[in-house]
Protein backbone atom coordinates (compact mmCIF):
# COMPACT_ATOMS: atom_id res chain seq x y z
CA UNK A 1 0.00 0.00 0.00
CA UNK A 2 2.66 2.41 1.09
CA UNK A 3 4.83 1.96 -2.54
CA UNK A 4 1.06 3.05 -4.55
CA UNK A 5 0.76 5.85 -2.36
CA UNK A 6 4.53 6.78 -3.14
CA UNK A 7 3.88 6.22 -7.19
CA UNK A 8 0.36 8.33 -7.01
CA UNK A 9 2.21 10.81 -5.21
CA UNK A 10 4.74 10.49 -8.11
CA UNK A 11 2.06 10.72 -10.71
CA UNK A 12 0.23 13.50 -8.98
CA UNK A 13 3.57 15.88 -9.09
CA UNK A 14 4.11 14.64 -13.13
CA UNK A 15 0.68 15.98 -14.16
CA UNK A 16 1.01 19.38 -11.75
CA UNK A 17 3.83 19.63 -13.57
CA UNK A 18 2.54 19.05 -17.21
CA UNK A 19 -0.70 21.40 -15.90
CA UNK A 20 1.62 24.29 -14.75
CA UNK A 21 3.85 23.67 -17.83
CA UNK A 22 0.72 24.20 -20.16
CA UNK A 23 -0.38 27.31 -18.00
CA UNK A 24 2.79 28.81 -18.74
CA UNK A 25 2.68 28.37 -22.49
CA UNK A 26 -1.23 29.49 -22.58
CA UNK A 27 0.19 32.62 -20.72
CA UNK A 28 3.06 32.89 -23.09
CA UNK A 29 1.00 32.37 -26.09
CA UNK A 30 -1.74 34.93 -25.21
CA UNK A 31 0.65 37.84 -24.87
CA UNK A 32 2.32 36.60 -28.16
CA UNK A 33 1.77 38.50 -31.66
CA UNK A 34 2.47 36.50 -34.66
CA UNK A 35 3.43 38.76 -38.10
CA UNK A 36 2.59 37.80 -41.45
CA UNK A 37 5.20 38.71 -44.58
CA UNK A 38 2.96 39.65 -47.19
CA UNK A 39 0.49 37.25 -46.88
CA UNK A 40 -2.05 36.55 -50.10
CA UNK A 41 -3.32 40.28 -51.39
CA UNK A 42 -1.38 41.93 -49.33
CA UNK A 43 1.09 44.91 -50.88
CA UNK A 44 4.69 43.14 -51.24
CA UNK A 45 6.53 43.75 -48.03
CA UNK A 46 3.28 44.22 -46.01
CA UNK A 47 3.71 42.80 -42.96
CA UNK A 48 -0.01 41.80 -40.82
CA UNK A 49 0.08 41.67 -37.11
CA UNK A 50 -1.80 39.56 -35.54
CA UNK A 51 -2.43 38.81 -31.40
CA UNK A 52 -5.20 36.80 -29.44
CA UNK A 53 -8.08 39.16 -28.04
CA UNK A 54 -9.56 38.46 -24.54
CA UNK A 55 -13.66 37.84 -24.34
CA UNK A 56 -14.95 41.25 -24.96
CA UNK A 57 -12.23 43.01 -25.72
CA UNK A 58 -12.16 45.49 -28.74
CA UNK A 59 -10.47 44.68 -31.28
CA UNK A 60 -7.22 47.06 -31.74
CA UNK A 61 -7.55 47.28 -35.63
CA UNK A 62 -10.69 46.95 -38.60
CA UNK A 63 -10.17 43.66 -40.59
CA UNK A 64 -13.12 44.29 -42.81
CA UNK A 65 -14.01 43.23 -46.22
CA UNK A 66 -11.82 46.41 -47.81
CA UNK A 67 -9.00 44.57 -45.95
CA UNK A 68 -7.21 42.46 -49.60
CA UNK A 69 -5.40 40.13 -47.40
CA UNK A 70 -8.01 39.27 -45.26
CA UNK A 71 -10.48 38.37 -48.28
CA UNK A 72 -7.81 36.35 -49.91
CA UNK A 73 -6.17 34.61 -46.90
CA UNK A 74 -9.50 33.29 -45.46
CA UNK A 75 -10.47 32.04 -49.36
CA UNK A 76 -6.70 30.09 -48.92
CA UNK A 77 -7.60 29.12 -46.08
CA UNK A 78 -11.10 27.60 -47.29
CA UNK A 79 -9.53 25.80 -50.13
CA UNK A 80 -6.65 24.20 -48.20
CA UNK A 81 -8.34 23.70 -44.58
CA UNK A 82 -6.22 26.34 -43.09
CA UNK A 83 -3.12 27.58 -42.18
CA UNK A 84 -0.44 26.95 -40.31
CA UNK A 85 2.88 27.65 -38.63
CA UNK A 86 5.75 26.22 -39.03
CA UNK A 87 9.53 26.50 -37.90
CA UNK A 88 12.70 25.01 -37.72
CA UNK A 89 13.97 27.33 -34.77
CA UNK A 90 14.83 25.44 -31.85
CA UNK A 91 13.70 22.18 -32.36
CA UNK A 92 11.54 20.10 -29.35
CA UNK A 93 11.47 23.75 -27.53
CA UNK A 94 15.48 23.24 -27.19
CA UNK A 95 17.39 26.59 -27.36
CA UNK A 96 19.63 26.31 -30.71
CA UNK A 97 22.59 28.75 -31.90
CA UNK A 98 20.94 31.74 -34.16
CA UNK A 99 23.54 30.89 -36.77
CA UNK A 100 21.73 27.39 -36.25
CA UNK A 101 18.51 27.83 -36.59
CA UNK A 102 18.70 30.28 -39.49
CA UNK A 103 20.39 27.57 -41.36
CA UNK A 104 17.70 24.94 -40.19
CA UNK A 105 14.67 27.51 -41.37
CA UNK A 106 16.81 27.87 -44.89
CA UNK A 107 16.73 24.09 -45.21
CA UNK A 108 12.84 24.03 -44.30
CA UNK A 109 11.93 27.13 -46.97
CA UNK A 110 14.09 25.04 -49.92
CA UNK A 111 11.32 22.20 -48.73
CA UNK A 112 8.42 24.23 -48.69
CA UNK A 113 9.27 25.83 -52.12
CA UNK A 114 9.46 22.21 -53.25
CA UNK A 115 6.05 21.27 -51.97
CA UNK A 116 4.22 23.86 -52.65
CA UNK A 117 4.89 23.43 -56.22
CA UNK A 118 4.31 20.23 -56.54
CA UNK A 119 1.04 20.83 -54.83
CA UNK A 120 -1.37 22.63 -57.13
CA UNK A 121 -2.88 25.77 -55.04
CA UNK A 122 0.31 25.41 -52.11
CA UNK A 123 1.37 28.68 -51.35
CA UNK A 124 3.29 29.95 -48.15
CA UNK A 125 4.73 32.95 -46.59
CA UNK A 126 7.66 33.99 -44.29
CA UNK A 127 5.65 34.89 -40.94
CA UNK A 128 7.55 35.41 -36.91
CA UNK A 129 6.42 35.21 -34.10
CA UNK A 130 7.00 37.14 -30.78
CA UNK A 131 6.34 37.84 -27.39
CA UNK A 132 8.06 40.43 -24.47
CA UNK A 133 11.59 37.29 -24.27
CA UNK A 134 11.19 35.74 -27.48
CA UNK A 135 11.31 36.12 -31.32
CA UNK A 136 11.18 33.20 -33.76
CA UNK A 137 11.41 32.70 -37.73
CA UNK A 138 8.07 30.76 -39.20
CA UNK A 139 6.58 30.05 -42.21
CA UNK A 140 2.82 30.54 -42.72
CA UNK A 141 1.63 27.31 -45.17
Amino acid sequence: ARMASVAAAGGAEEQLGRQQEAQSLQELWASAYEGWVAPPGAETGEVVYLRPIAAGEAALGECGAASGWLQATLAAMDKNGGVFGITAFNPMGQDKPHKENLANNQRLEEELKRLCAETPGGMYWRSFGFAAQWHEKVFTV
